[in-house]
């Protein structure tokens, strides 16, 4: 099963997403972009919910849009799962009357509908919020009831938009779980649209970056990490990530243990065993970075020189070759009241908290 455009154009208010790219079977590819970038644009077009100005659509050989033909597959009529940036739950109705709606809006019989949403629901882990409207839901269960929503019919095209932007760390590190598993098992074809790079390094084995309306890399998370190509790529692949061993401390922390150095995590309940290949994640902009040693509550402290300084906008990039090398994000009026350079010996800091542990 293969999705294919050519070309896909739409127009909005002077700006213009047009993307010609094909995903092949068993692939999971991210878009990933800035905001602004024309992503949820582009899900739009790929949804049917907006009509091409250009270009043409076609999944597994099925035409879905042929501008110069004339021909618009509407919404409701594509084998097509969607899971929008806001959800779009209707507040009316429960969990499982929202994850069945696809099945009724097909014409299934009430019984039988509802029969399929609770085997997904079950799955997914809130079989137990069945009846509850989605205001008393969780962010992390409001995002499985709209998934189990999206898979309930079947489709042949999976698109997920910013599946996981509102939930905070541990809701996030559950859904993301979650998520690479229905992903994987998932025979259709595959879209994860996301602004993270973290998310799309970790979900997807291909991406394609779109920056102000047009496909500017395309590439394996490696490929990508190892050979941007445009400023913003750039930027995008200084996220810290550290591949080791897991070390259970206690039941809420663990240590990676890489090849360079050791760094403290706070570990989901449940969560892998000692031994296990892990990585962990820190933002640049969750590090700080001190002239002398500090002394908080902050349990990974690492030493070193910093190796480079770069200024993007309003912030700096500091480099430090500590043990692992980590990246740091501060503010321009940081470096000049710190007095940064380029081979001073700093200090920097993150909090156990502020570690994401993923599959390695």
């Amino acid at each position: 099963m293969t999705l294919e455009t050519d070309q896909l154009t739409a127009r909005r208010s002077g700006f213009e997403v047009s993307a010609t790219m094909t995903i092949e079977p068993g692939q999971t590819v991210a878009l990933l972009g800035p905001n602004g970038a024309g992503k949820s644009t582009f899900v739009a077009l790929l949804a049917g919910l907006e009509r091409p100005a250009g270009g043409r659509a076609a999944l597994d050989g099925e035409l879905l849009d042929d501008v110069t033909a004339g021909l618009h597959v509407a919404a409701h009529e594509r084998p097509i799962g969607v899971v929008f940036q806001d959800l779009l739950l209707f507040p009316n109705l429960s969990s499982l009357e929202n994850a069945a709606f696809p099945l009724r809006a097909r014409g299934i019989p009430a019984r039988e509908a509802r029969g399929r949403a609770t085997v997904l629901l079950e799955r997914l882990g809130v079989a137990h919020k069945s009846s509850s409207p989605p205001s008393t839901l969780s962010g992390g269960e409001a995002q499985r009831v709209a998934l189990a929503r999206a898979l309930v019919h079947e489709p042949r095209l999976l698109l997920l938009d910013e599946p996981m932007s509102a939930l905070d760390l541990p809701a996030r590190v559950a859904t993301r779980e979650i998520l690479r598993r229905e992903l994987a098992s998932f025979d259709g074809v595959r879209v994860v649209v996301t602004h993270d790079p973290v998310e799309a390094m970790i979900l997807a084995d291909r991406i394609v970056v779109l920056e102000g309306g047009r496909i500017t890399q395309t590439g394996t998370p490696e490929e990508i990490r190892t050979a941007p190509r445009t400023n913003y790529v750039a930027q995008l692949v200084g996220t810290n990530l550290f591949r080791g061993t897991l070390a259970r401390i206690d039941a809420g922390a663990g240590t990676i243990s890489t090849p360079q150095g050791d760094i403290v995590g706070a570990v989901p309940s449940g969560w892998r065993s000692s031994g296990d290949a892990v990585v962990a994640v820190v933002r640049p902009s969750d590090v700080a970075v001190h002239t002398t040693r500090p002394t908080g509550s902050a349990r990974n402290v690492l030493h070193g020189p910093i190796s480079s300084i770069s200024i993007e906008a309003e912030r700096a990039r500091i480099r430090v070759a500590s043990s692992p090398p980590v990246l740091a994000d501060v503010t321009l009026a940081s470096v000049e009241r710190l007095g940064l350079r380029d081979g001073l010996e700093v200090w920097v800091s993150f909090k156990a908290v502020e570690v994401e542990f993923v599959d390695a």
